[in-house]
């Protein structure tokens, strides 16, 4: 069979070209060789990506642990402090929405963890709102929002409510809306409670009981600048108004600190309060020159 002149052409052509590669490069082949690797380099240089590959793999697997650890620790990142003076009220606002109203001679302390937010009512009174989701499937993701006052812990569950601690032993929460979960602190044996509006709990000791009905308009009057009394010891309203501004009393007689009192005043107005007290009730009111209040029976 006839061959095509020009295929053959080409194909003689293509192996004189390659001849003529080999026979210039055979000056250098030595030199060349030198520069390639041995066996045993190829074989280490195997060793080594294979070993950064498992020191990666080994220190993403260290920062998840690590990451988990300290997730589960639930460290503070971030703490606020707020507090009142005599007759001073507040509003401050957290960093999720929630908002906190603080009474009169308030300290509350502010933890900011990743998994909560840990307030401590450190003394005083204040209300709580509480910021969530919009969207009910996300409420599982939200970080627990807690409050301590005293050996009482009350937990959000969605919620507005009010806490007041009257001594380090002896607390109370209010709620307003939702619901909240009150416990002691330090002590598991004694079931948590769930509150809803308008219940409330008081903590004193080691003991916790709590009303199924609060009358919310005297615990929240101080949101508006009052003071509501409803048939309590004169004695102890007295005592509501020295929260706010300072009231020297003094009764000369056990019945007049008894007499019960009823209405609605302005915490700023303690010497009218005073003054309108005969007009009231079964005492008589003097001041003397010290500016001390005298009361006693008529």
């Amino acid at each position: 069979m006839k061959q095509n002149p020009a295929k053959s052409q080409s194909i003689n052509q293509k192996n004189y070209n390659l001849r003529d590669v080999q026979e210039r490069i055979a000056p250098f082949e030595d030199m060349l060789l030198a520069e390639l690797p041995t066996k045993e380099e190829i074989l280490e240089r195997g060793r080594q990506r294979r070993l950064k590959k498992h020191v990666g793999s080994s220190a993403l697997l260290l920062c998840v642990v690590l990451s988990g650890y300290i997730y589960w620790l639930n460290p503070v990142y971030h703490t606020q402090y707020v507090s009142t003076r005599l007759g001073q009220t507040q509003q401050v606002e957290l960093a999720d929405g929630s908002r906190i109203q603080l009474n009169t001679s308030t300290t509350i302390n502010v933890n900011y963890r990743l998994r909560s937010k840990e307030i401590s009512l450190q003394q005083g009174e204040a209300t709580f709102t509480v910021k969530h989701y919009p969207w009910q499937f996300l409420r599982p993701f939200e970080r627990r929002f807690v409050v301590t006052s005293g050996n009482m812990q009350v937990e959000d569950i969605g919620t507005v409510f009010n806490l007041r601690q009257y001594t380090p032993q002896h607390s109370e929460v209010t709620v307003l809306q939702g619901q909240v979960r009150v416990s002691l602190c330090d002590r598991e044996d004694i079931p948590a409670l769930d509150l809803y509006a308008p219940q409330s709990a008081e903590q004193i000791n080691q003991q916790l009981t709590y009303r199924l009905d609060t009358d919310i308009d005297v615990q929240t009057a101080w949101h508006s600048g009052n003071i509501q009394f409803k048939a309590i010891p004169l004695s102890q309203a007295i005592t509501e108004f020295q929260r706010y501004q300072p009231l020297k009393v003094k009764f000369n007689d056990f019945a007049s600190q008894n007499i019960r009192i009823s209405g609605r005043f302005k915490v700023d107005n303690a010497d009218q309060f005073m003054q309108l007290l005969p007009q009231i009730t079964t005492v008589q009111t003097n001041k003397d020159q010290t500016g001390q209040w005298i009361v006693k029976a008529k």
